[in-house]
């Protein structure tokens, strides 16, 4: 089953897949490294606030934590104070990286 981004997000089976069809998955999978430094954490927190505030994102109420970490966020000039936030950050984290793929007008 493939997602929005036409990838498998089972990445083991695909890994599988090009080894046993003597492919080197390294050249046929993107990594797409996401840097954690100041400059970028204000822009990946600036995008999420807006698209939330923009509407342009709905969170369904089956993702506690990630509502719950929302709820809980609160940030020092872009920099997210993380040990404000009682469930850890990575649900958080996940969801400012997966909005920079996603651009609104």
């Amino acid at each position: 089953m493939f997602n929005e981004l036409h990838e498998d997000p089972d990445f083991q089976k695909s890994i599988q897949f090009f080894k046993d069809n003597h492919c080197d998955w390294k050249l046929n999978m993107k990594i797409q490294p996401v840097l954690f430094n100041e400059a970028n954490n204000k822009a990946m927190l600036s995008h999420l606030r807006e698209m939330l505030s923009g509407g342009y994102l709905m969170i369904d109420k089956r993702f506690e934590t990630l509502l719950l970490q929302l709820h809980q966020c609160t940030d020092q000039e872009g920099r997210v104070l993380k040990d404000q936030m009682s469930a850890g950050s990575d649900v958080f984290d996940c969801a400012r990286m997966a909005m920079g793929s996603y651009e609104f007008t």
